[in-house]
C-alpha cells in the first residue's frame, strides 16, 4: 500500500496548535492527518487544486510562490486546527477490548460531557475560522489568476454553491459531537 503524503506532522501540530507539549506525538496517528485532510482541506479548496498541491509533497517537491504562501500560511493552520478537532475526543475517550472509556489522569478528574463538548466546539470554531480566513484570502482580487484550479463555486465555506447556473444553498449541518446530520447531541 502506497504511504500517504501528509501536509503537516504529528510534531508540528503539537508545536503549533497545543498549549502544552505535553501530548505524544503518538496519539496523532497519521490517520488523522489524512482524513482531516480529506475531510476538510479538500472540500475546501476543490479537488483539483487539492490534487495539485497533493502531487507536489507526493512527488518530495516543495512549494514556490504563490502556492507556499497559500499552504505555509493558510493551509496547513487550518488543518493542525481540524486534526487537532479529529484527535482531541479519542484522546479523552479511550477504547479497549471491553469497550469504551473516559481516560483519567492521574492528577486530574476526568472532563463532563459537557465540558467535552464545549472544548471540542472551541476547535472547530478555531478551525473554521482559519478556514474562513484560507477562503477570504483566495477569494481576494488580489489572488485572481494565481490559483486557475480553485473553483469558488465547489469551496464548503461558501454558503451557497453554484453548478450550471443551479444555486444550491446548504442548509443542514452536521453535529460535532456524533458526526450525525440529524442528532441530539446539542443544541445546534
Amino acid at each position: 500500500m502506497a504511504e500517504t503524503a501528509l501536509f503537516t506532522t504529528a510534531q508540528d501540530i503539537i508545536d503549533n496548535v497545543y498549549s502544552r507539549n505535553t501530548v505524544d506525538p503518538n496519539t496523532i496517528k497519521d490517520t488523522f492527518i489524512e482524513i482531516s485532510q480529506e475531510k476538510y482541506i479538500r472540500p475546501l479548496l476543490g479537488n483539483d487544486l487539492y490534487d495539485r498541491l497533493y502531487a507536489i509533497i507526493e512527488g518530495g517537491g516543495s512549494f514556490t510562490g504563490d502556492d507556499l504562501e497559500l499552504v505555509d500560511d493558510f493551509l496547513i493552520p487550518c488543518l493542525r486546527h481540524y486534526v487537532k478537532y479529529e484527535v482531541t475526543y479519542e484522546q479523552s475517550i479511550g477504547v479497549a477490548e471491553k469497550g469504551a472509556f473516559v481516560n483519567q489522569s492521574q492528577f486530574g478528574r476526568p472532563s463532563s460531557v459537557n465540558e467535552r463538548t464545549t472544548l471540542l466546539k472551541t476547535i472547530l470554531g478555531q478551525a473554521e475560522a482559519l478556514a474562513d480566513k484560507l477562503t477570504r484570502w483566495i477569494e481576494d482580487e488580489d489572488q485572481s489568476g494565481k490559483f486557475e484550479d480553485y473553483y469558488r463555486g465547489r469551496n464548503i465555506r461558501n454558503r451557497v454553491n453554484t453548478s450550471s447556473g443551479i444555486i444550491m444553498s446548504r442548509t443542514h449541518r452536521t453535529c460535532h459531537i456524533c458526526r450525525h446530520t440529524h442528532c441530539t447531541c446539542s443544541d445546534d
